[in-house]
């Protein structure tokens, strides 16, 4: 087997797919997937959710007075747990063996604490990515895979310390360095050999230590479009490509779109062209919300606009017939038990005497629900609902979920109602270890964090995937971040230019840094994880051969850092005014 691993394949790829027998393109987290295979270790299937919770408990089982953490903790359990997480995985992908030896050195108080807390999470949490890494590289040191080459698309200094070891153990091939790919001497090429020239640090500066920025001709190979919203640039771009698709045939078209990519989706299918597959999660699926709603019904007092979103859900686990009828009662007398809600609950009954397909006990079944829904006990928001109750509730949601999945036939929908299942199960799962770990109940602000962590970005919509057309060339290609560009394209169209991440700052003082390094944990410099990010950025830019296309909005909530090295360097581009040429 042979492997061509690039830090920016596990993304969305601009390129078009062939056939790859013997041959696999990875990012990191398939290379690992891949080793784990190879080396013959069991896939770890542990949450994010489920690690957090395993760690909350090492972190209550070493609490004390004198913990760092300890005031903290006593506040927010849940968010402490999780940021105290991602510093320990941190550690352990920058080589931590899990303890802290006096014969490398002293360690502060605060490294100390957590090395206390590792004792009970070296057995209690599910490996992280690191430790999954480790233990792939000592399983290498004693027997071989099938892997006969790996071919690196970026230098193996972009890798972590601990992946270079990896990569040690197999014949490596470096890729040629990403360069300008300009065919012609014109405004792109000069925006790409300045931009190169800036990263190298090898600029023309003035008498007065500026630097001299290069004039551009306006050529149309280099634009700049600004648009007052998304959708306007969306349709005018998918237009331009509708018209460009005759000449296109052959040549690659990459749109790349970090962030609100389904936008651009909509417009090229508006424009009869295939959808690229840019993903569009939303925790708002009406599927997914049947779980937080039947959550919040345990809530004292109970919320009338809470048992309105119940009642007239699109789905819910009670039938339309009774939850559409009691909303109206809810919607003019808000509240449960009062005398309208007692005779329509008193009519919907009368009436299910009557339905074709009548039985005693679907009857009696209908009546317990109907008990269990809206006359169960409720919680003050300061006691917190009782773990034992949330569970039950759960667990009632996660049964009705099964239920229906046994009889969706519909491809998509089933998709989602998965998706929900999978989200109530973790939430079982999460809500059981508390438990365990000796919690009683959990309260309003615990639980929004639970499900806002379980839940995520959401489900993406089920039929809106990437297409193809029938006897059309695949001339149209998507990217959804910049380090994901490693060969030449025609056209580069970077949508909606804007700052949609920075990198995560640890807390760390430069005598804990230290501290750190003498115990085996490099953790990378902030320095040097700046500039490779910079130089990610170029990779698009540099893939463009004949065009390059920026889009920018002006509801941007913050420039991205790569607007202001070209306004730095460069003037007299070719600006268009979306609304104003229109």
């Amino acid at each position: 087997m042979k492997i061509i691993l690039g830090l920016g394949l596990d993304a969305m790829q601009p390129k078009r797919t062939g056939s790859s027998l013997g041959c696999k393109e990875l990012g990191p987290i398939g290379m690992l997937a891949v080793l784990e295979t190879q080396c013959g270790i069991a896939p770890v299937t542990a949450t994010a959710t489920t690690r957090i919770i395993q760690y909350l408990g090492c972190l209550q089982a070493a609490n004390n007075v004198d913990r760092f953490y300890h005031h903290s903790f006593d506040v927010d359990q849940f968010n402490v747990a999780k940021t105290l997480l991602y510093w320990r995985d941190s550690w352990y992908e920058a080589g931590w063996d899990g303890q802290f030896t006096t014969v490398r050195g002293a360690v502060s108080s605060r490294l100390a604490d957590l090395a206390a807390v590792e004792a009970f999470a070296q057995t209690q949490v599910s490996a992280g990515f690191g430790q999954r890494l480790q233990r792939v590289l000592a399983l290498l040191e004693r027997q071989r895979t099938q892997i006969e080459q790996i071919t690196l698309l970026d230098s193996l200094a972009d890798f972590t310390p601990l992946w270079q070891q990896v990569l040690a153990h197999f014949p490596r091939v470096v890729a040629a360095e990403v360069v300008p790919s300009a065919i012609a001497d014109n405004d792109l090429r000069r925006v790409q050999q300045t931009l190169q020239q800036l990263a190298s640090n090898n600029l023309n500066l003035q008498a007065d230590g500026t630097l001299a920025k290069v004039r551009l001709q306006g050529d149309g190979s280099f634009q700049l479009l600004k648009a007052n919203s998304k959708a306007i640039s969306a349709q005018l771009l998918a237009q331009w490509l509708q018209q460009q698709q005759g000449v296109l045939q052959v040549d690659s078209v990459a749109l790349l779109a970090s962030a609100d990519g389904y936008v651009l989706d909509d417009a090229l299918a508006s424009a009869d062209l295939p959808r690229l597959g840019f993903e569009h999660n939303s925790p708002w699926r009406p599927v997914l919300q049947v779980l937080p709603l039947a959550l919040a019904l345990l809530w004292e007092p109970l919320n009338p606009e809470t048992l309105l979103q119940f009642l007239l859900h699109p789905v819910g686990v009670l039938p339309r017939r009774i939850r559409y009828p009691l909303a109206e009662v809810v919607a003019s007398a808000p509240g449960i038990g009062g005398a309208q809600w007692q005779q329509k609950l008193s009519d919907l009954l009368a009436k299910e005497s009557s339905r074709e397909g009548y039985t005693d006990a679907g009857f009696k079944q209908l009546v317990q629900e109907l008990d269990y829904w809206f006359a169960s006990a409720r919680y003050k928001p300061t006691e917190g609902i009782p773990l034992a109750v949330a569970l039950q509730r759960v667990l009632k949601v996660s049964n009705w979920l099964a239920q229906q999945l046994a009889f969706i036939t519909d491809v998509d929908k089933r998709k989602l109602f998965a998706v929900a299942y999978q989200q109530a199960d973790e939430l079982k799962a999460a809500l059981t270890d508390l438990l365990q770990h000796g919690a009683l109940q959990i309260l309003p602000a615990q639980l929004h964090l639970l499900l806002q962590q379980l839940f995520g970005t959401g489900a993406g919509i089920a039929d809106q995937t990437a297409e193809c057309t029938l006897a059309q060339t695949p001339w149209l290609l998507g990217a959804t971040t910049p380090d994901s560009f490693y060969a030449a394209v025609h056209t580069v169209v970077w949508w909606d230019l804007q700052q949609n991440q920075t990198l995560s700052t640890l807390p760390w003082s430069q005598q804990e840094i230290r501290q750190l390094r003498t115990q085996g944990v490099q953790l990378p410099h902030v320095q040097q994880q700046l500039q490779q990010q910079a130089l990610q950025w170029l990779k698009p830019i540099f893939a463009a051969q004949e065009r390059l296309l920026i889009v920018c909005h002006d509801d941007v909530q913050a420039p991205h850092p790569l607007w202001d090295q070209l306004s730095s360097c460069l003037q007299g581009w070719q600006e268009i005014q979306v609304e104003a040429s229109v």
